[in-house]
This record gives C-alpha cells, sequence and structure tokens, in this order.
C-alpha cells in the first residue's frame, strides 16, 4: 500500500507505475498513482495545445537552445517557453520564490576565490 502525493488516497501498489533503470536496481514506484498521473498528463497536454507560439529564444536566458513549456505543476497553468536548462533550474527549486531569491543573495554576498589547477 502507497498513499499517493497528489489525491491523498491510500492505494493498492499496482496503482503506481514502476520503473526499473536496469537489472541490478530494484523498481521505483511513482508518488503519484496512475489516475492522478493521466490527470496531470491530459492538463498538460491541453495547456500545451492552448500555449502561445514558441518565440525564437529563451525567455529566461535568451539562449536559442530547444524549448520546453514551463507551466505551474498546482495548477498546470502556461508560464512561457524556456530551455531545458533553465527548466531544470526552476524545478532543482521547486519553483520556489523564496528559494530563488536566496540563491540570489548568496551568489551576490559570495566572492568567488582563485584556485590554481595542476
Amino acid at each position: 500500500m502507497k498513499v499517493c502525493i497528489k489525491c491523498g488516497i491510500e492505494k493498492d501498489l499496482d496503482s503506481f507505475r514502476s520503473f526499473r533503470a536496469n537489472q541490478n536496481i530494484k523498481p521505483y514506484t511513482r508518488n503519484e498513482c496512475r489516475s492522478c498521473e493521466k490527470i496531470d498528463s491530459d492538463a498538460r497536454r491541453k495547456c500545451h495545445k492552448e500555449a502561445p507560439s514558441k518565440p525564437m529564444s529563451c525567455e529566461l536566458c535568451g539562449s536559442f537552445k530547444k524549448l520546453v513549456m514551463d507551466h505551474d505543476h498546482k495548477n498546470v497553468k502556461f508560464r512561457g517557453w524556456i530551455c531545458q536548462q533553465c527548466n531544470k533550474g526552476l524545478g532543482c527549486f521547486g519553483d520556489n520564490i523564496e528559494n530563488l531569491s536566496r540563491a540570489i543573495e548568496y551568489l551576490n554576498e559570495r566572492t568567488t576565490l582563485e584556485c590554481e589547477f595542476k
């Protein structure tokens, strides 16, 4: 039995998708049930269809790399077209403004040290 992080309902493990990277690693079970995963997938697909056309460059960093749809994970609303690197960066900070603000403060306050590499 496992509790889905989306609907909060305890369900049999068969209700969750499993992955196995290779034969030496035990399967990983997703945290959301198949029903919630389908609802999210359908919502993202609809959001993608209704999104405005892609710009020429990333709306965050300006690079010309392949663009992906950025969306709010809570309500599946379109935010913009950004490159994969920026998308991963936002995700690593949990799409959280406070976390991003602390990261900016950290970078602004720290001085870099010159290191000798041999």
